[in-house]
């Protein structure tokens, strides 16, 4: 729907009609303006869903840096084998973000690199925890 008022602008532009002037055009704004407004909303089911993906990264993050805590390997390593071992939860929480971004992708990439940048610090925190946690029990 989209692509055809897209083109029936492009249309009207090219035959030099004015569009806010044609009545077909007056008949697909309210529809434009619904399709922007619901495309910004966000349901209270998609906010508790967000945050169970959520909360599940997280544990999966906690419980893998537990288990990887104690092969002899670098920090950052470690931490790569966290989120490889994460990488279905980090899947579908990164998955349920950039949904929330209809139509504009580049712009809910940029904003997840941070968010993958975060987990990834998350990761080593939890390692270098793990380790710690671990040195001062023995």
């Amino acid at each position: 729907m989209v692509r055809c008022v897209v083109d029936s602008l492009r249309r009207h532009k090219s035959e030099g009609v004015n569009p806010a002037n044609s009545g077909r055009m007056e008949q697909v704004r309210p529809f434009i303006l619904v399709v922007v407004l619901v495309a910004g909303c966000s349901s209270p089911q998609r906010e508790m869903e967000t945050a169970a993906l959520r909360d599940s990264a997280t544990d999966c993050i906690r419980r893998e840096a537990i288990a990887v805590a104690p092969e002899p390997v670098d920090l950052e390593t470690a931490s790569v084998a966290v989120t490889a071992r994460c990488r279905g939860e980090l899947w579908a929480e990164e998955k349920a973000f950039v949904n929330r971004y209809a139509g504009y992708r580049a712009y809910a990439s940029e904003k997840y690199q941070a968010v993958r940048d975060a987990r990834f610090q998350q990761a080593a925190d939890a390692v270098a925890l793990a380790r710690t946690s671990r040195s001062a029990s023995n």
